[in-house]
């Protein structure tokens, strides 16, 4: 079974974010954005990896992540109030995961803790965060559709997250 740690950060919230998804030490998925929040990276740090998971289609996986907001709402056991957008996307990919025969389970980790996967999401999500604010709108290089995909992310307006 994979384990993909995962993460979002912003600098300023709403600012400048980015996420990142991590195995094995190593980046499979990640992206910035110009305008966000903390909770939306998070969400896009979890969807990183279901991308993965679709085309890598392994048996099983356990995604972690710092959030308990961002596994909540994906796993059903909070209801999302807002970034309703995302969340819907996330469940949909979620749903194309396990339709394929990948079993995904999330697992809450803590943050800042010296989980070496975790760090290592943290340190890539960072590393995004800081290019955003360099760029405008969204880079994505491992799947350049994706960039079409979520141009909705960015947003003039934050503040109504």
């Amino acid at each position: 079974m994979l384990e993909i740690y995962t993460d979002g950060c912003c600098i300023g919230n709403p600012g400048k974010g980015g996420y990142a998804a991590v195995l094995n030490g190593k980046e499979i998925g990640g992206g910035c954005v110009g305008e966000t929040t903390n909770n939306r990276m998070e969400i896009m740090g979890i969807v990183a990896a279901l991308d993965y998971l679709f085309l890598e289609r392994p048996n099983g996986c356990t995604i972690y992540s710092d959030s308990k907001y961002a596994i909540g709402v994906i796993s059903g056991s909070y209801k999302a109030k807002s970034n309703l957008d995302l969340v819907s996307l996330a469940k949909q990919k979620l749903d194309n995961v396990k339709t394929i025969g990948t079993i995904v389970n999330f697992e809450w980790v803590r943050g800042h803790s010296g989980v070496y996967g975790n760090e290592m999401a943290d340190r890539f999500s960072e590393r995004w965060a800081l290019k955003a604010k360099k760029v405008t709108g969204v880079s994505n290089p491992w799947n350049q559709n994706l960039e079409a995909q979520y141009s909705f992310l960015q947003d003039t307006n934050p503040k109504r997250w």
